[in-house]
């Protein structure tokens, strides 16, 4: 499941994301597995309409208890357009009027989430193997992991976390007398994907001390 994201390199990282899930979307079809739990293609899809189109949606992604809303939301969303027809929304960009769609925020916000969703789609496929991604499309990422990673990382505790890139950037996460301490060393995007409770597929090299590394292990990470 390789692709070659030249054809977006005048984009902005976020949009050749976008652009680059659409495709694949298009190309597994409505029923393919994701990542995201039992959600297939097609409630991905689904997901992102909403969340672009409806702030009201938002009140469900970060209180639990209000989930019930925002998947009610969500199926109708679903049930209401084709496949086809949500992947095009999704490819169109969320309205200037939202949240999401201002231009000072439109990047920024959809970054990670396109990026993390284009890998649920692109992982959840037979053969996938990890890209190399554009210089500039790493270093977007990073400047995002490196704002992300406290929240992350919350739920690990009595331990620093060393994010580091290949490139030689590196973050730290918790305090320096901690008991424990333990290093992640992987390109931005596969840390990002790891913190994002996408462990088994994130190609990430984990050093440090065995009682560290247990409980990164066992610690339950991301939004």
């Amino acid at each position: 499941m390789a692709r070659n994201l030249g054809q977006h390199a005048q984009s902005s990282p976020a949009a050749a994301e976008r652009s680059a899930l659409c495709e694949l979307m298009l190309e597994v079809g409505e029923g393919a597995p994701t990542l995201c739990g039992d959600w297939d293609a097609g409630d991905l899809a689904a997901h992102l309409v909403v969340r672009e189109n409806r702030p009201d949606a938002v009140i469900g992604l970060v209180i639990p208890p209000l989930r019930g809303y925002t998947a009610r939301l969500e199926q109708a969303t679903r049930e209401r357009q084709s496949f086809p027809e949500l992947v095009e929304r999704i490819r169109s960009g969320p309205p200037l009027f939202t949240p999401l769609g201002l231009p000072v925020v439109k990047d920024r916000a959809n970054l990670h989430e396109y990026f993390i969703h284009h890998e649920d789609v692109r992982r959840a496929q037979p053969g996938w193997k990890a890209r190399e991604l554009p210089a500039e499309t790493s270093a977007a990422l990073w400047n995002v992991l490196r704002l992300m990673a406290p929240m992350l990382l919350r739920g690990i505790k009595d331990t620093r976390v060393t994010l580091r890139t290949p490139e030689g950037a590196e973050r730290s996460v918790g305090r320096a007398e901690s008991t424990h301490h333990v290093t992640l060393t992987a390109p931005a995007g596969e840390l990002l994907l790891y913190l994002s409770g996408r462990r088994p597929v994130a190609e990430v090299k984990i050093s440090g001390e065995t009682a560290g590394q247990a409980r990164l292990a066992a610690a339950s990470l991301g939004m």
